[in-house]
């Protein structure tokens, strides 16, 4: 395992080699966040490599994993990217869970509100629970 800075200015990244002992050959190069290295251990029996860094934080390193196995459409991003939800994207109901009265309420609550009465996020119900002092 070596590491260094990406340059000598503050803000920089850090990068990790990790080498094969065997046949010399870089296994893997990992990149740090945007702090600067100032050391590195590994643990002595597992894949593990900690490091001291400029802010104060000690980084852990570890195996990657494998989250095919949790999720076998799983495809990896080189970069994070924002997620924009569709407005109807988690309101999925199937019907055979409602009864026909539920779903005839569902429909007469949105109707109510395409009608343009708005919903009151500013009245607090009281909860009977706290009304008594004992």
């Amino acid at each position: 395992v070596g590491g260094c800075n990406s340059n000598p200015h503050m803000g920089d990244r850090y990068d990790l080699y990790l080498w094969n002992t065997g046949t010399g050959a870089l296994i893997d190069q990992l990149t740090g966040p945007q702090v600067e290295l100032h050391d590195i251990a590994f643990h002595p029996t597992r894949p593990f490599v900690a490091v001291a860094t400029s802010d104060g934080i000690v980084d852990v390193w570890g195996p990657r994993m494998d989250w095919t196995a949790f999720a076998p459409d799983f495809q990896a991003l080189p970069m994070n990217v924002e997620y924009v939800e569709r407005e109807d994207e988690f309101d999925i109901v199937v019907d055979s869970d409602y009864s026909e009265t539920e779903r005839n309420r569902k429909k007469t609550d949105a109707e109510v509100k395409e009608e343009g009465e708005g919903v009151d996020v500013v009245t607090v119900d009281r909860v009977p629970v706290f009304d008594s002092d004992t």
